[in-house]
């Protein structure tokens, strides 16, 4: 039995984020001196980790920081490894699986967004019974599905068009 894991985002994203930097991303191999600028990317920064964009807008969520070395906190998980210099100007991964290394640098802080301040709306109530409406909605077979560690609503963000949405997510 195939079992499918969905994030449901009642309005956006991922962790209540500290900054937003707009950087110079760059691809390449591990081993090789062959990265390739290819255009803008964005980094969001969280307290314990990132989430990074590169210029198609393939996302990339650091896991939690748990190494601290010389000026890097480190992170991984069973696919990357992930590095934030921490003056938070250098974003780096480097894939397990494959040579792919990703950089995100010469990064400056975006002060147009600001998500303190931002409007998140409400906090949802009755959230689950939505979710399991909508679900009804779009699966092939929606008595097959299964929900269990539904988590609290909390504040989130996602990126549309360049533009930062700020809502709650579960």
């Amino acid at each position: 039995m195939k079992k499918i894991i969905f994030s449901v985002l009642l309005f956006p994203f991922f962790v209540f984020a500290d900054d937003f930097y707009d950087c110079k991303f760059a691809k390449g191999d591990k081993g090789k001196n062959n990265l390739k600028y290819m255009r803008d990317g964005t980094v969001w920064v969280a307290n314990d980790r990132f989430i990074a964009h590169d210029y198609i807008k393939n996302e990339y969520k650091s896991s939690k920081f748990t190494k601290f070395k010389d000026n890097l906190s480190i992170a991984e998980d069973s696919q990357y490894v992930y590095a934030l210099a921490n003056d938070r100007t250098n974003y780096a991964i480097a894939s397990k699986t494959d040579s792919a290394i990703f950089q995100w640098s010469n990064c400056t802080l975006d002060l147009s967004v600001d998500f303190k301040n931002a409007k998140y709306g409400s906090k949802p109530v009755n959230f689950l019974p939505k979710i399991k409406s909508y679900f009804r909605e779009v699966l092939k077979d929606p008595d097959s599905a299964k929900y269990s560690d539904v988590s609290k609503p909390q504040k989130d963000f996602m990126v549309e068009y360049k533009n930062v949405v700020t809502g709650y997510s579960v």
